[in-house]
């Protein structure tokens, strides 16, 4: 018992320690500590077949992570999921429209919602941006009547297309700019 109760007491100090003033992440401020504080994009359209307003994508950070959250708009689309997504996150704009070749990929979610926690760059400098995209393929899945198996009725590619959007020259797809202070 008395070991059970020494194991709560450090574990209640360190999250104590762990959840101090100092640390704590305040949305859209000025950091006075050198700290790096939360510089959301928050409510990103997700666009499908280039006009389809599929969801949305919402992007946040820490000290130390980049959350990558995709959501679908469940009430104007409750049959439509996500069957693969992939985020490119970098300190210089993706090459070409590639997403099967972003670093961070999520094969078969079959979810309406898909997230991601992506190590901020080590090597990032203050004050420069992080290059991101988001892309994926949204489906709807039903039964072949010949078959009884289970297969995708429609799909749609999807690209997050905030604001500043840079589009790749061959293409609707692209990339835009994320500070992290």
């Amino acid at each position: 018992m008395k070991k059970l109760l020494g194991l709560l007491l450090i574990a209640t100090l360190s999250f104590t320690i762990g959840c101090n003033k100092d640390e704590q992440v305040i949305p859209d401020s000025k950091s006075t500590e050198g700290t790096p504080v939360l510089k959301a994009m928050t409510g990103i359209p997700f666009l499908a077949g280039q006009t389809i307003p599929m969801g949305l994508v919402d992007i946040t950070n820490d000290a130390a992570n980049l959350y990558v959250d995709i959501t679908l708009d469940g009430i104007n689309f409750p049959d439509w999921v996500i069957y693969e997504s992939h985020v490119y996150v970098g300190l210089i704009p993706p090459k070409k429209h590639s997403p099967g070749k972003f670093p961070y990929q999520h094969e078969e979610v079959n979810a309406a919602t898909d997230s991601y926690i992506i190590p901020i760059p080590a090597d990032l400098v203050p004050g420069a941006p992080l290059y991101i995209a988001v892309h994926g393929e949204v489906v709807v899945w039903g039964v072949d009547p010949e078959t009884g198996e289970e297969i995708i009725v429609e799909e749609e590619t999807a690209w997050a297309l905030p604001e500043g959007f840079s589009p790749f020259n061959q293409g609707w797809g692209g990339y835009f700019e994320y500070f992290v202070e």
